[in-house]
């Protein structure tokens, strides 16, 4: 009993400590060179510990939720899809006035993999490593995880530029949270990274320039 306690404060720890890092990454990412560093010294710990945790493919694997597609899981995609379409509108409707982009530029690719990558690291490693703790546990911790790192960015770095942080916050949780239970019960990170994948290229497919928060 103890051993699985402390297997589980472990894991906790482990976990923090992974979000933290990267959190560092994303307020000195865009620094002079000694906060680059800082950036890069963020990323290495929180590779570390993905290492340290999935040390062969199989680990990997598993870890991240790449498990063998079913017909549940294909449900489970149909419905991160759909919801990924009724987020993203209602973002552009919020941000832009219309809910549809009339094209695609070259943006929407660079788009889909910001998103997958977010997905990878918070519904993927976070909320897998978390999910030995429980499954309640585990959606919350990457829920709260995931909109830490992304206000964290946007308060660091949005001078001169105009976000609504309570607003970026507010559906942060609300898709993170949801993104979560469809990772939780379709045992599969194809699902959130379909849905995240959609909302970004509704979002941003049709942006002429990459948006402030790539290049500041």
């Amino acid at each position: 009993m103890v051993s699985a306690v402390k297997s589980k404060l472990v894991v906790l720890i482990e976990s923090l400590v992974c979000v933290i890092a990267i959190i560092f990454f994303a307020v000195f990412s865009h620094g002079k060179l000694i906060p680059f560093l800082i950036s890069i010294a963020g990323l290495i710990i929180a590779g570390i510990i993905i290492n340290i945790n999935a040390r062969t493919l199989k680990d990997l694997r598993l870890l991240f939720g790449f498990n063998k597609m079913s017909r549940t899981t294909v449900i489970y995609i149909i419905v991160a899809i759909i919801f990924g379409i009724l987020i993203g509108a209602v973002y552009r409707r919020y941000q832009h006035d219309f809910i549809l982009p009339g094209r695609l530029t070259y943006f929407a690719v660079p788009a889909i993999l910001i998103g997958a990558t977010e997905e990878l690291v918070f519904r993927g490693f976070i909320q897998g490593h978390t999910r030995r703790i429980g499954a309640v546990v585990s959606i919350i911790f990457a829920t709260l995880a995931h909109t830490a790192y992304k206000c964290s960015f946007f308060l660091a770095h949005q001078s001169g530029y105009e976000t609504d942080i309570l607003f970026l916050m507010k559906w942060t949780i609300f898709g993170g949270f949801v993104f979560s239970v469809i990772k939780e019960y379709s045992n599969n990170i194809w699902a959130p990274l379909a849905g995240h994948a959609v909302f970004d290229l509704l979002v941003y497919g049709d942006f002429a320039n990459a948006p402030w928060w790539v290049w500041v």
